[in-house]
């Protein structure tokens, strides 16, 4: 840490027992051209994107890139994904050059990936369209059908009951082309014990104004059906004051299901255009759901022809 501190790098980000008790997972960025900073609009889709900036979009797209070539029968062409949200994995895609499509349930939400996406001159297209996880997007005839899918951020869990994770994966497997594969980003079962990582706090820092953040998952509510209260709550502040605006503060409460491994398989099982092909711990084609540092549960499926 100290060589980037001397090296001129701001640590921008800091996830408190990130990895394990005591091990914070800290991000330094280093400006390398101006840009404008201006204050984040206080709004449901900025606030939800300014939360998750701390992602490493690029690496995130290159992993499942390496999902594709590891795990498919298929070069990655077009990429579809699930709950999309801002929309960033997609603009990463489109910058090594691949199309993509977004669904979300969200207008809003829609409504500002397309507004992010648009100072796009040229390039391959991106695309959204309105659809929840476990139904057909309203849309369907403008989604191509995709060689890469995927789910990220845990959003999966939105999904709390057995047969609507089934519903999503068979949407999905309609929209995969055969050998393609589709990611699943899922949280690790582990954290819904008192001993897992339940609850994180984090910083960002964008120009004048700083992003606090607080996800917790309430295991001390957890129901005999693996579903569980959780909250996401994000406060941004411009100097010393709340950032301007109507609401400077988000907050989110949702409930989640997540099984564990067994349980995603018996799930998987009854979706027999899909195969589970991979359990991974961590953002590393290489680190198997059984490793000791493993702290996600990604999940790889493949479309049988």
């Amino acid at each position: 840490m100290h060589f980037y501190d001397a090296a001129g790098f701001a640590r921008t980000a800091t996830i408190a027992d990130f990895y394990a008790q005591g091990d914070d997972l800290i991000v330094f960025t280093k400006r390398v051209r101006r840009g404008r900073s201006g204050r984040l609009r206080a709004r449901r889709g900025c606030a939800y994107d300014a939360a998750f900036g701390y992602r490493d979009y690029v690496a995130e797209r290159d992993f499942l890139l390496a999902c594709a070539r590891r795990f498919s029968a298929r070069e990655v062409r077009r990429v579809l994904a699930w709950s999309a949200g801002p929309g960033r994995h997609l603009r990463a895609f489109a910058d090594a050059g691949i199309p993509g499509t977004g669904t979300d349930p969200a207008a809003p939400m829609i409504a500002y990936a397309e507004r992010l996406a648009a100072p796009r001159a040229a390039g391959p297209e991106v695309r959204f369209v309105r659809a929840a996880l476990d139904e057909r997007p309203e849309a369907e005839p403008l989604v191509a059908r995709a060689d890469l899918s995927f789910v990220l951020l845990s959003s999966i869990h939105l999904l709390t009951t057995p047969a609507a994770m089934e519903r999503h994966l068979r949407v999905a497997a309609e929209l995969l082309l055969p050998g393609g594969v589709h990611v699943i980003e899922a949280t690790h079962p582990a954290d819904l014990t008192t001993a897992g990582v339940n609850q994180t706090q984090w910083t960002e820092v964008r120009g004048d104004t700083t992003i606090d953040a607080r996800f917790r998952m309430h295991v001390e509510r957890l129901g005999p059906d693996r579903v569980v209260p959780v909250t996401l709550e994000v406060v941004c502040t411009t100097g010393k004051k709340p950032s301007a605006g109507a609401a400077p503060r988000f907050k989110q409460e949702d409930r989640w299901f997540i099984p564990d491994l067994e349980g995603w398989r018996a799930i998987i099982e009854r979706v027999p255009e899909l195969r589970l092909v991979a359990a991974l711990g961590d953002f590393n084609v290489s680190v198997p759901y059984e490793h000791a540092a493993a702290w996600r549960l990604i999940l790889v499926l493949k479309r049988e022809a």
